[in-house]
């Protein structure tokens, strides 16, 4: 029996800024989170139906709420 899939938005996550400059990057990046996080899709949130989803998202409570600490690590 196939497996029956939610297919809602649940939270919504910016792709890092140094692969969002790039269409063929966030789309990199978007397989790996497939692969490690969860299913999902990069949409272009600027303008159009990705700034809308953005709007709505942020309106429902679905985007993060931490707060962004930068670290630099030296290897």
């Amino acid at each position: 029996m196939p497996e029956v899939r939610d297919r809602r938005l649940a939270m919504l996550h910016a792709v890092p800024t140094a692969l969002s400059k790039n269409k063929d990057l966030a789309s990199l990046y978007s397989r790996h989170w497939n692969r490690c996080v969860s299913p999902g899709e990069a949409v272009y949130a600027f303008q159009g139906p990705g700034q809308e989803l953005l709007h709505q998202a942020r309106q429902q409570g679905l985007t993060p709420k931490g707060e962004i600490h930068d670290k630099e690590i030296f290897l």
